[in-house]
């Protein structure tokens, strides 16, 4: 027969092992009704409150969280800087933005510093908050995981994410297709080394990269929508300045809800598009 101090050693294990969420918020009573909400939905995770970026960075030094929660503006940081802060101090802790600022361009800049998700506050559902933290932690779980295999199932991963995070944000997804032509390039992993490293410099946070094949690299970009040609500019000359004689050929697919559902699908169009842009 359980007695009653093992039961309550057995919930006190339970707790320690319950995933704890640090929550930046300058609003207490905000802070409460998030605390409600995954109360009630997801009552597995601990949240901590604090009202200040100092105060989080403080937390963040000493202790280890699963996630974080944080709104952009506190009484000692305003906008996407806050997101920067907070992945700095923790690099690689899933962090969920709730914002009342639903501008695009907040919402691309805290995407480009690191934010695994951005929710604007009255209109999310929050009973669907225990949900998106649960995916966010499953997401970086995965992408870890992934580390160490194939490109293309990375690229799948975070690019699947990447269109979801466009279709609630409004923020636009591209792929870019390049096929890079360097003698040798194929049998030569430090040329192949070579181009990843030089595609990467020239890309944001935000964006990802990976080797498909022989000579053929994806990108996935997010940004404006009438950016993608000047970001396929800027990637095809750091790749001519930084590998002499390449040759390359360059294809670009637009993310929209009612085109290309997958990434696979956004890569088969860009490479229909393949074109020479240097001889």
């Amino acid at each position: 027969m359980t007695t009653p101090q093992e039961i309550s050693l057995r919930e006190a294990a339970m707790h320690d092992r319950a995933p704890n969420h640090l929550l930046l918020e300058d609003d207490a009573r905000f802070a409460e009704l998030v605390r409600h909400v995954l109360a009630d939905s997801a009552p597995e995770f601990r949240v901590e409150h604090v009202g200040r970026l100092s105060t989080a960075m403080a937390r963040l030094a000493r202790q280890s969280f699963d996630l974080i929660l944080t709104d952009l503006d506190v009484p000692d940081s305003q906008g996407s800087a806050t997101v920067r802060h907070l992945q700095r101090a923790a690099p690689n802790v899933p962090l969920v933005v709730l914002s009342g600022d639903g501008d695009l361009e907040v919402a691309l800049e805290c995407i480009r510093e690191g934010a695994d998700e951005f929710l604007v506050k009255g209109t999310l559902g929050f009973q669907a908050l225990g949900r998106l933290i649960r995916l966010a932690l499953e997401r970086r779980q995965r992408m870890m995981a992934l580390e160490e295999t194939a490109d293309r199932t990375t690229l799948e991963s975070i690019g699947a994410h990447l269109l979801r995070v466009a279709d609630r944000t409004g923020l636009h997804v591209s792929v870019l297709l390049l096929k890079v032509d360097r003698p040798g390039i194929g049998d030569s992993p430090d040329r192949t080394e070579e181009i990843t490293a030089l595609l990467r410099r020239a890309l944001r946070r935000c964006d990802v990269v990976a080797r498909l094949q022989r000579s053929e690299w994806a990108v996935v970009l997010v940004m404006q929508q009438s950016d993608s040609r000047r970001a396929a500019t800027r990637l095809t000359e750091a790749l001519v300045a930084g590998a002499a004689g390449t040759r390359i050929q360059l294809g670009v697919a637009s993310y929209h809800p009612e085109g290309p559902e997958t990434v696979d699908e956004l890569i088969a169009q860009a490479r229909r598009d393949l074109h020479a842009v240097r001889a």
